[in-house]
């Protein structure tokens, strides 16, 4: 995972577990590196974004950890996560952060957290990959159900409709609008 923040600082997280600490921070002349020691909660860094406030979001497998600048705060499960194994996160065009585990999204919203699941109409609780469109509508990359799309109801596409693969892995739209899904089995193009 490679992240530039609004200050420009570079930020570097690997998702591998074969040493304590995962996480760099480059801003242009010197490393820091954070680990569990400094308040992660482990160093299996799987996403990283940023609130409006300028905090950094950075999940890994074993929950949520929020910078500020000088100090982390964990969030897990235990606390309001949906679940621990955090796969994506993203702030959306509103503020709102959706922060996407093996469990389901957890959403944070003027300081309330909310959740979606199946239960909500989600086509899995597997969430990998997490994009807003430039219309505002938010899609879902699940690991083993294709992609979910909001535009105030949730519908799905998976390889049933052409979709690549089931396993969606990143979004992102071009300059015509035309959304580009990887997953594990190829790239798709939905316009």
């Amino acid at each position: 995972i490679i992240y530039e923040d609004v200050a420009g600082n570079l930020w570097f997280g690997l998702s591998s577990s074969s040493t304590p600490e995962r996480l760099s921070r480059f801003d242009g002349s010197q490393w820091d590196i954070f680990g569990v020691n400094d308040g992660l909660p482990n160093g299996i860094v799987q996403a990283i974004s940023e609130d409006s406030s300028g905090n950094l979001w950075v999940g890994t497998t074993e929950g949520l950890a929020i910078y500020d600048g000088s100090t982390w705060q964990v969030v897990t499960a235990l606390d309001v996560l949906v679940g621990n194994n955090v796969q994506a996160i993203m702030r959306d065009s509103e503020g709102t952060m959706w922060v996407g585990t093996a469990s389901g999204i957890s959403l944070f919203d003027h300081g309330r957290w909310s959740h979606l699941t199946r239960a909500n109409g989600l086509a899995s609780n597997n969430i990998q990959a997490l994009f807003e469109t430039r219309n505002g509508e938010i899609w879902v990359g699940t690991r083993d159900n294709g992609v979910n799309f909001s535009d105030r109801s949730w519908k799905s596409l998976t390889t049933d409709n052409g979709l690549s693969g089931d396993s969606v892995t990143a979004m992102l739209t071009d300059r015509g609008g035309g959304l580009w899904v990887g997953t594990t089995h190829g790239l798709s193009r939905y316009t």
